[in-house]
């Protein structure tokens, strides 16, 4: 059975659980991966006595965070939405929105975008917005403080670490021959096509497959390349 309960060690987790138990005040809560974001999420959920809606972009992030998607709540169809795109809302559903005090926001680095913003904006009846999110920086540099008052939590790698929320890591790095000074850009991240191609001709496979059997061979290995 999970341990329903506020870190009361963790000053920026009472922060967090006061706002939102408190007060209607509006934040925006970060931290890499496996720093408590997601049970933190589940807790204070069980824990406040006020009528909360979890939205994510994704099945498995909606699951993880115990919400919907965004289609799924709102009835959307699976398809290139646009502003006149209406959705399919039950009673239940409709019931929900208008007694809802919060709406809280998984991988909420996505709130900023216009779409997002329409629908938060048309449902400004609730008190407060929560987001949570590992990825706070968006490759088009549009501020979240335009959909959220404040950040009160920001763990990275090292703090997870040193406060035992993630295992240790050694890094060792492995150079290819390949450059990435012509490779184009498209709203902060590389191009996946270019990328690939440089990585190929730079043998970077052959390099990988090397280093893999030196170093890894004997152990359970995650392996990410440019594309699927």
């Amino acid at each position: 059975m999970q341990n329903t309960q506020i870190d009361t060690q963790n000053h920026e987790q009472q922060l967090a659980y006061e706002l939102v138990a408190n007060t209607n005040s509006s934040f925006f809560l970060t931290g890499r991966a496996g720093t408590g974001k997601t049970t933190f999420l589940h807790n204070v959920q069980n824990l406040v006595g006020k009528q909360f809606i979890t939205l994510a972009p994704t099945g498995v992030a909606a699951i993880l965070a115990g919400g919907d998607t965004i289609h799924s709540f709102f009835g959307l169809p699976m398809e290139v939405c646009t502003p006149g795109t209406c959705g399919k809302m039950n009673e239940a559903r409709i019931l929900t929105l208008l007694h809802a005090d919060t709406i809280i926001i998984d991988e909420a680095h996505h709130s900023a975008a216009k779409s997002y913003r329409a629908v938060l904006d048309y449902f400004s009846g609730a008190k407060r917005r929560i987001g949570f999110t590992a990825t706070p920086q968006r490759g088009d540099n549009v501020r979240l403080t335009d959909v959220f008052d404040d950040i009160i939590f920001n763990r990275d790698l090292r703090w997870g670490i040193q406060n035992n929320y993630l295992s240790r890591i050694r890094c060792e790095q492995v150079f290819g021959k390949f450059k990435l000074k012509n490779v184009k850009k498209h709203l902060g991240d590389y191009s996946d096509s270019d990328l690939e191609k440089v990585m190929l001709d730079g043998g970077a496979i052959v390099t990988a497959a090397k280093a893999y059997v030196e170093k890894c061979l004997d152990r359970h290995t995650l392996i990410y390349c440019v594309n699927k």
